[in-house]
């Protein structure tokens, strides 16, 4: 019985009516009477409906068949019919693939692989298997993708092909030597090992240049900075050469990691923008992100916070429109350091606790590590010490366990709070388990130990070995372009200039530090650098200028605790040096 047939009956018994007439489209009356309708049909009927409606959507939307892959892969899994099946599964995962419904890309794909396995077409296999392990990780669902490449592994090796098994064996390495919940170098290495071996005796340059491409990360994650650079250079020789344009972007993306972890700003600049001009002509929104986000790192580093906010919010707009967890946890975690710099603590503690929340839910971990860091900062330079130090020695936890280069960041964080506390001993203790072997960290990271010295140096009365090491960090932060901490390194080397008697050389220091602290609107250094000023001209005997900048300093100190959250500004305002700031500035 053809279909009008049927459906002319079914609406003169009022079972459907007519839905549209520009679409011919119908309706059940309500839902139980289709499954009655349904059910009353034989099977066989069925599959000859399913058909008849599968062909004719072809016919009608010939020109819109991407658009209506998913109902004609219904369709014609109903109607049994596998080719067609396979066809418009695996277009209707491509489809939802490219408008970033992960969940429904992954469905779509599982039933095209459910069938494709039973061919012996192993390309559409690679292809199936790839495209839903991607989707997977684009979802933060890391252990479901190893499954995946796993599972086309165990196919690969029961077919006997090699293409087969290099491809899943690169794919399980990415996962485990990238920056997410199943990293794991020690299962990694091992395995791009392999895959480069097998990549080079199957003579296939562009899995080569891929493997060397993971081999970025995995050395980088590892503390091999040398080894980083020149796996990346080696992959973006092999992708420019064969023109790999989608694999030269994302080398060029992770290069720029490997560069500037190694303390070469320049050339990680140079590669991070390049990279974003790609994923902007290739229109991958989730690189596009993960670069900007790459960009706003740097700048936040380099003391251009205002671009640095302007690519971060970008880059998480871009995250949240496509529901990339992954991206919008990278996206923010930077950011709430600058907001908190900044004076902003209520906005930098919401955005630092954002970060945490979306870290534990998208797998990106490194946030565990340096926004809990920076939490810790945040909460202790309020006078909430205890909270501090709990967020800053689970960030040392999880940088021993995890990320050993990047462990002078939560370090000198402990070391900070410490300071702040009037533990001496604590600050020294902490300060003293600094690796030795600077072999071991990242330059990116490293010279954080060097103004953890300058600030409990200057702590314990050392002034002199203060403006020693306060020089050296100047030095060593001007090299590297680390502009957004010369400032304070400028403040501790005017402290030490003044302790040691030298007014002048200090005046010149601290203002050096305040204009550079204006520049960044550092308000919560900016109040510190205007009450060392006072102190100088106080000690010099210039009362008037003393009491204009301590009036500053106190301006500052205000706004500062207007923004903080409501039940920690009277413990910001107790603290000793703010008390001792008030003091000053009511003395006439």
């Amino acid at each position: 019985m053809k279909i009008e047939n049927i459906l002319t009956q079914l609406e003169t018994a009022q079972l459907v009516r007519r839905f549209s007439e520009e679409e011919a489209t119908y309706i059940f009356m309500n839902a139980l009477t289709q499954d009655a309708a349904y059910a009353a049909i034989l099977k066989k009927t069925r599959r000859d409906i399913h058909l008849q409606v599968a062909q004719t959507l072809e016919l009608r939307y010939a020109e819109r068949l991407d658009e209506f892959a998913a109902l004609l892969a219904q369709h014609y899994a109903a109607a049994e019919h596998d080719a067609k099946t396979l066809e418009y599964a695996a277009r209707a995962g491509d489809w939802a693939a490219r408008v970033y419904a992960n969940a429904e890309a992954v469905a779509h794909f599982t039933r095209a692989i459910e069938i494709a396995r039973a061919s012996a077409d192993n390309m559409r296999i690679r292809y199936l298997y790839s495209r839903r392990g991607r989707e997977l990780e684009l979802a933060s669902q890391f252990p479901a993708a190893l499954a995946n490449y796993a599972e086309m592994e165990e196919l690969a090796r029961t077919r006997g092909d090699r293409t087969l098994v290099l491809s899943a064996l690169v794919a399980q390495c990415q996962i485990r030597c990238t920056a997410n919940s199943e990293f794991n170098p020690s299962l990694g290495e091992p395995l791009a090992e392999k895959a480069l071996l097998l990549a080079r005796e199957t003579t296939d340059r562009a899995a080569e240049s891929k493997i060397l491409w993971i081999l970025v990360n995995l050395y980088r994650f590892t503390n091999r900075w040398v080894h980083a650079c020149e796996a990346g250079e080696a992959s973006l020789a092999i992708a420019r050469e064969l023109n790999l344009v989608e694999q030269t972007a994302f080398t060029l993306n992770d290069l720029s990691h490997a560069y500037g972890f190694s303390g070469n700003f320049n050339r990680a600049r140079e590669l991070i923008q390049e990279a974003t001009l790609r994923w902007r002509e290739q229109g991958n929104l989730p690189m596009l992100a993960d670069s900007l986000a790459t960009t706003s790192l740097y700048d936040t580093f380099n003391g251009e916070w205002d671009e640095a906010l302007a690519l971060s919010d970008e880059a998480s707009r871009i995250s949240q429109d496509i529901g990339n967890l992954w991206g919008q946890t990278y996206s923010l975690s930077m950011v709430g350091a600058v907001y908190w710099a900044r004076g902003e603590s209520t906005r930098a503690i919401d955005v630092m606790e954002e970060t945490l929340r979306l870290s534990a839910q998208s797998g990106y971990s490194l946030p565990q590590l340096i926004t809990r860091a920076d939490l810790g900062i945040a909460l202790a330079s309020l006078g909430a010490f205890e909270r501090g130090l709990e967020h800053a020695r689970g960030a040392l936890e999880f940088a021993d366990a995890h990320y050993a280069g990047v462990r002078p960041y939560a370090q000198s964080t402990l070391v900070q709070i410490f300071l702040w506390m009037k533990d001496l001993a604590q600050a020294a203790a902490t300060f003293d388990l600094f690796p030795s072997n600077a072999d071991h960290i990242s330059p990116l990271f490293s010279f954080y130990g060097l103004l953890a010295n300058v600030r409990l140096t200057f702590a314990q009365g050392e002034y002199a070995a203060t403006l020693d090491a306060s020089v050296r960090l100047l030095r060593q932060l001007e090299e590297s372009s680390l502009r957004a901490s010369i400032p304070e390194s400028l403040f501790y080397k005017g402290l030490a200039e003044h302790a040691l008697g030298r007014p002048e050389q200090a005046r010149a220091s601290l203002l050096r530090a305040r204009d550079g602290a204006v520049a960044l609107q550092a308000r919560w250094l900016l109040w510190q650098i205007f009450g060392a000023l006072g102190e100088i001209e106080l000690a010099i005997g210039e009362t008037s200028r003393a009491q204009s900048f301590f009036a500053e300093s106190r301006k500052l100190v205000v706004d500062i605790a207007e923004r903080a959250p409501a039940e920690l500004r009277a413990s910001f305002l107790n603290l000793p040096s703010v008390r001792k700031l008030e003091v000053r500035h009511v003395a006439k």
